[in-house]
């Protein structure tokens, strides 16, 4: 599970500076807290945990794709699809990470954090 927030494609959200220690669970609702669009809409997403920002960072927003279905499958209850190949998460995690520096190096980080002790 990914401590990310579900954000309409057209909605952003500031990348927290440290780790949120967010769990959803499943089934639960959509996770609530600020969260401003490009169109100056309020969306919602929880930020907890959540630090002062690095000024070079402070205008990168990321974008949630697919937001329809990933909302779907937190009704569910499920991230998780089992293939002949093995397991992968579905929906894919894809999102548009905008106001970046093009000159600049960045580093991605993402803890996939597990719910339970059992393995699927």
């Amino acid at each position: 599970s990914a401590g990310l927030g579900i954000l309409a494609s057209s909605e952003t959200y500031p990348l927290p500076t440290t780790s949120s220690g967010w769990e959803p669970r499943p089934g639960s609702p959509l996770p609530s807290g600020p969260c401003t669009s490009s169109t100056g809409a309020q969306a919602r997403a929880e930020p907890t945990g959540q630090g002062p920002k690095n000024p070079r960072v402070s205008s990168v927003t990321v974008q949630l794709e697919m937001k329809p279905l990933w909302e779907e499958f937190n009704q569910l209850g499920t991230e998780m699809i089992v293939t002949k190949a093995g397991r992968r998460m579905f929906p894919p995690f894809q999102v548009k990470i905008l106001g970046m520096d093009s000159l600049a190096d960045y580093a991605l980080l993402m803890d996939f954090i597990p719910l339970d002790d059992k393995r699927y």
